[in-house]
């Protein structure tokens, strides 16, 4: 496969990037879904300062796509 530019794709070297970051991405991973967790739990016990607001919200298992995308304060 080439790149359009007279270079060839380097497998090689993809598979040797994708060796090296596989322990960020889990950790990311992980991360997100931990904050995720968090937020969906504060609003399914009431707690989140968000549906003071939005109180349309309030339901969690109803809302959660927004609840992936937003930030809670």
């Amino acid at each position: 496969m080439t790149t359009g530019r007279g270079a060839q794709f380097d497998g090689a070297a993809l598979r040797e990037d994708l060796r090296a970051s596989w322990k960020d991405a889990t950790a990311a991973l992980v991360l997100t879904l931990a904050i995720f967790a968090l937020l969906y739990w504060r609003v399914a016990q009431g707690t989140s300062t968000t549906i003071e607001v939005m109180p349309f919200l309030a339901d969690a298992p109803l809302y959660w796509m927004y609840w992936v995308c937003c930030t809670d304060r």
